[in-house]
């Protein structure tokens, strides 16, 4: 079995608690504090780049990932507010 080097979300049974008993409003609030953290993980990963901290596979393999998630973010966004209406 390969060693798994990242946590999911869905290894983490507090996120998914959290969430079920959030609203909707709640929900949409946190998506857009992602936001944040994304753009700050983007400058993490050029700062460590940069420092020479990750290897030229690490360092791609993250960026990659982290160009991914505004797309979703924006796409659970749009299902809430939908979800919000009914």
């Amino acid at each position: 079995m390969a060693e798994q080097k990242y946590l999911q979300l869905s290894d983490i049974s507090c996120y998914k608690k959290a969430l079920a008993l959030s609203n909707y409003k709640d929900k949409i609030k946190f998506y857009y504090y992602s936001f944040g953290s994304v753009k700050e993980s983007f400058d993490w990963d050029e700062k460590s780049n940069i420092r020479k901290l990750l290897t030229k596979k690490q360092y791609e393999h993250i960026l990659n990932e982290l160009q991914a998630l505004p797309k979703e973010i924006h796409q659970l966004i749009k299902f809430t507010m939908e979800k919000l209406k009914e």
